[in-house]
């Protein structure tokens, strides 16, 4: 084979003439200039030549074609890497698969370039520096054949625009992933925060998380560990993530030491690591317990830091807090002990179908009504930043009389038409117009990520 950066039109004239001679109208050097011209377009990533000897194409499909040569939404890195690939690039004419027609013509560009997916499949590289090295270096190699097919207009001959769709599998390696491991992370890193917390200090928790907060994703697997006073309590599997957030958090669904319903007091560290074991942040909280299901100005109900009593007085309270209906699992319309999906107060899980919040009155209680709304705020959401206008679920009930027990509840559920992890704050009040200003009760819980298959204990 003839390398085709060196073939001149002169040679595949005379490979041609006989073809040419018989059938075609139009001059076979021009023919040779075409097709020499595409490839070194395509080989060398150049979009505006290859439009130059291409038949018109729509101004969109132009565009398109252009801004996936050009690299331009790739980060500098991916593109440097990417550009290594593309200067591999080689093609061949291979003239015993040329074939004419009267007005048309087609033949086949042989392309070759280093085979990069086996190169990169090198887990020890781990930089972009060192997966350019190898590219460069590798005489491993990969063939392309494209169909190319040409049509004659006023005397030219130009490529088709259904051959451009034959480049697809040659310029793969513009969309392949590049899994690159930052030298430095902290270059990394916009900043982290304790989710929920107070100046970065916990009151009542019964979850605490670090979030951190990159400036894009680093397309790194990670771990993180939790300390408590000095000493390792909790080790995370390699996790993946797809966001420019990742969050480390602890709680009861992680065996934390829990004093009632709130993590143990101490000094809590988390630090978060490659899944090589290169740091990439650390950080420290303390974690204070001021109560624990105690009594407070309310009388004797019971006080959790899930939710706050603001004013008791609108209805006589026997019992109040979060709920856990159950699944049922069996399909029998039995809920089976042990099978709710709230791992701690306050605290569920992903495959719960309903949250719930639960105030138990005296029977024979007709009223008043409330007026109650749900509110969502993702994982990593700014809590103050929620719009009170805007509810997931808001509704008016009355209190319901369960004969079978003999109890008298107001049941206020939410069960969205699919559960999202993150924190849903509840407020209770006389009317809607009430919510900001005078509520009855404010509370909140939180939907972990994890099913409850998870914490069989």
């Amino acid at each position: 084979m003839i390398n085709g950066k060196k073939i001149t039109a002169a040679v595949l004239t005379c490979a041609m003439m006989f073809s040419f001679a018989a059938c075609s109208k139009g001059n076979p050097s021009d023919v040779a200039d075409s097709a020499e011209a595409f490839a070194k377009a395509v080989s060398n990533l150049d979009s505006k030549k290859m439009f130059k000897v291409t038949e018109e194409i729509d101004d969109s499909t132009a565009d398109k074609i252009t801004e996936k040569l050009s690299m331009s939404s790739l980060e500098s890195d991916e593109r440097d890497l990417k550009k290594a690939i593309a200067s591999t690039i080689k093609y061949e004419l291979d003239e015993a698969d040329v074939e004419f027609g009267k007005n048309d013509t087609a033949t086949s560009l042989v392309f070759t370039m280093v085979d990069y997916e086996k190169v990169l499949a090198d887990e020890d590289l781990k930089d972009i520096d060192s997966m350019k090295s190898a590219i460069e270096s590798s005489s491993k190699e990969k063939t392309y054949k494209v169909t190319l097919e040409l049509v004659q207009e006023d005397d030219e001959w130009l490529v088709t625009e259904d051959s451009l769709k034959n480049l697809d599998k040659l310029y793969a390696f513009l969309d392949y992933e590049v899994k690159v491991t930052p030298a430095d992370f902290s270059e990394l890193i916009d900043h982290t925060s304790w989710f929920l917390s107070d100046n970065d200090k916990y009151e009542n928790a019964t979850k605490i998380e670090l979030d951190v907060w990159f400036t894009d994703n680093p397309g790194v697997n990670v771990y993180y560990t939790v300390e408590k006073d000095g000493k390792e309590v909790y080790r995370s599997d390699v996790q993946s993530f797809s966001t420019s957030l990742y969050e480390a958090s602890y709680d009861a669904s992680k065996n934390a030491e829990m004093t009632g319903d709130y993590i143990a007091e101490g000094s809590y560290t988390i630090s978060v690591f490659s899944e090589n074991g290169d740091p990439i942040t650390t950080s420290t909280t303390t974690v204070t317990v001021t109560t624990a299901q105690t009594t407070e100005s309310t009388g004797d109900l019971p006080t959790s830091s899930t939710y706050t009593i603001h004013d008791s007085n609108f209805v006589s309270i026997k019992d109040i807090g979060w709920w856990d209906y159950g699944i049922d699992d069996n399909g029998n319309g039995k809920i089976d002990e042990g099978e709710g999906r709230m791992v701690a107060a306050g605290v569920y899980c992903i495959d719960a179908p309903t949250i719930a919040f639960s105030i138990e009155v005296p029977n024979g209680t007709t009223g008043p009504d409330i007026y109650y709304a749900y509110y969502f705020i993702p994982e990593g959401g700014d809590v103050s930043k929620i719009d009170y206008t805007k509810p997931v679920d808001a509704k008016t009930i009355s209190p319901k009389y369960y004969g079978q027990n003999d109890q008298t509840f107001y049941d206020i559920d939410y069960t969205p038409s699919k559960m999202e992890p993150g924190t849903y704050l509840l407020v209770i009040a006389k009317d809607e117009q009430s919510v900001t200003t005078t509520p009855y009760i404010t509370a909140a819980c939180v939907v972990i990520s994890q099913t409850k298959a998870e914490f069989p204990g």
